[in-house]
């Protein structure tokens, strides 16, 4: 990795926020190395390209829909649902994530946050997938209710 830091041209990382932390702290013993190329080091915000993850067009997901009708959306949820092995509740909130499991992530906020909900009056249940497929990351960004970035 050192090489590579110092060979390479440029060196850029998932946002502005990580390109500073880790030149500061969170360089897993490359601060030194990274901040010797300071000005070669950029965060490029990671996103979405909304015209490829678009569910007005997406073939991906159940049903198509877009931000003027949500027609198709609780198909989609309900897809998803199925895929994760949850009962088939349209009323059901889903909290979609698309994640490495990784402290710096936050689960910990989420946790805590969960913890503080225990008296409400819900549900909580976790479906994990550990591989790549692209086709139920689609999925999960068009049919959750809210996104956990």
């Amino acid at each position: 990795m050192k090489c590579a830091i110092k060979l390479s041209d440029a060196v850029s990382t998932v946002s502005h926020t990580y390109a500073k932390e880790i030149k500061e702290f969170n360089g897993r013993g490359m601060e030194s190395v990274l901040n010797s190329r300071q000005d070669d080091v950029y965060g490029i915000l990671n996103g979405i390209d909304y015209d490829y993850w678009n569910p007005s067009t997406d073939k991906n997901i159940k049903e198509n829909y877009s931000k003027d009708s949500l027609q198709g959306k609780a198909l989609c949820k309900a897809d998803l649902q199925k895929i994760c092995g949850f009962e088939i509740k349209k009323d059901a909130y889903m909290l979609g994530c698309l994640s490495r499991l990784d402290e710096q992530k936050g689960f910990d906020i989420i946790i805590d946050a969960f913890y503080k909900l225990t008296n409400a009056d819900m549900q909580f249940k976790v479906a994990a997938f550990f591989d790549y497929n692209e086709s139920l990351a689609r999925k999960i960004y068009a049919d959750y209710d809210a996104f956990k970035i």
